[in-house]
């Protein structure tokens, strides 16, 4: 197995966030590494129809948000089955949601 062409692969993330300077910002800096495709969103509703349309790497899904929250999106990506890494964040978070961030499958919680 040649891991350097592993390390050099292209990785698709799905930013999920509301705060539009925050998405767009992380975006921008991810983007501009070549190490990613990065896509973002910025509600829940959008996140499920993009999760719906393609596979990612990685995704990232801010916990509050209006409309269908981050932890919304997580359990129905773990009733779909889809089992691709989350790291679920949050600017006002409590143990109670990261645990049960982490039971639905989260990969982190920051």
């Amino acid at each position: 197995m040649n891991t350097s062409n592993q390390n050099s692969e292209i990785r698709s993330l799905l930013i999920v966030d509301d705060d539009d300077s925050f998405r767009i910002a992380m975006k921008q800096i991810l983007s501009s590494s070549g190490r990613y495709r990065v896509r973002s969103c910025e509600s829940g509703e959008s996140a499920i129809e993009a999760l719906q349309q393609e596979r990612f790497d990685v995704v990232i899904l801010d916990y509050r948000m209006g409309g269908i929250s981050g932890l919304n999106v997580l359990q129905w990506m773990h009733e779909q089955k889809i089992d691709t890494p989350v790291v679920m964040m949050t600017a006002a978070g409590s143990e109670s949601v990261a645990v049960e961030a982490m039971k639905l499958g989260a990969y982190d919680y920051v």
